[in-house]
């Protein structure tokens, strides 16, 4: 009976380091996709009024702008080119990320814009068919081709019903 137990001991022993093994190999992995990182400092190309297909970029940028002093001042980029749906009717496009920026088209509600990978660091807060949203700017390429900056709760990522 002595011999089972010790047996007993020496397997929950080695399933013990194995385990050991694996987490401390899945902590390693974890760790560094967390880490922040900083996006190269690169000026932006200036963009075709009229591009016919979505832009991906070809590495992260960051791009300075320049609004009203109340207004957001940098952007960060977030990820490559996806698609967003436009989740109000007539969401602006605008040229800046601020409410007071020119108009460069209104997006009809369900309509299909590619997110370029750009979000302003800082939120507004404001209401959209009557519901309260706290949401960053988001860069955009409406259907037409223009690019330009639409308010993030006018968005999603799901086709709305």
């Amino acid at each position: 009976m002595k011999t089972l137990s010790r047996i007993e001991v020496i397997l929950g022993a080695i399933l013990l380091l194995i385990f050991l093994i694996w987490s401390f190999d899945k902590c390693q992995g974890t760790k560094a996709e967390h880490q922040p990182q900083q996006p190269p400092q690169q000026e932006e190309p200036v963009n075709d009024p009229t591009p016919t297909e979505p832009q991906q970029p070809t590495q992260p940028t960051t791009q300075q702008t320049t609004p009203p002093p109340s207004q957001p001042t940098t952007t960060t980029v977030v990820q490559n080119v996806s698609t967003l749906y436009v989740s109000v009717d007539s969401l602006k496009l605008r040229v800046n990320p601020y409410l007071n920026s020119n108009i460069l088209d209104r997006l009809p509600k369900n309509s299909q814009v590619s997110f370029l990978g750009e979000r302003t660091e800082t939120t507004q807060q404001i209401k959209l068919n009557g519901k309260d949203y706290d949401e960053p700017w988001v860069k955009v390429q409406a259907p037409s081709g223009k690019v330009g900056w639409v308010y993030g709760g006018g968005v999603t990522f799901y086709k709305p019903n």
